[in-house]
């Protein structure tokens, strides 16, 4: 099985995709790790992706750049961990 384009952003295998569990409040280094994670997803994987081709994103692709930029990257400032399905979407239900 062949990892999706934001599976494969996410870099190392070894990498703790983190998302949110109700009641805990997130550590600064979790929040960091997963800032990282999800910025690199969003600035890098998908360009890497599309490199050397034209026109638009696919649908799928589309979706994850949008629920990157305008949700997940946001709450991220704020503190917040995305849930556990946006994270598991965002990997490809990984």
């Amino acid at each position: 099985m062949s990892k999706t384009p934001a599976a494969a952003a996410a870099g190392d295998d070894n990498i703790e995709i983190l998302y949110h569990v109700e009641g805990n409040v997130p550590t600064t280094a979790q929040l960091l790790a997963a800032q990282k994670s999800y910025g690199h997803m969003y600035s890098v994987g998908l360009k890497q992706h599309y490199k050397g081709r034209q026109g638009r994103y696919d649908l799928t692709d589309t979706a994850r750049k949008t629920l990157l930029g305008n949700v997940v990257l946001g709450d991220l400032r704020y503190g917040k961990l995305p849930s556990q399905e946006d994270s598991k979407w965002l990997l490809g239900g990984q």
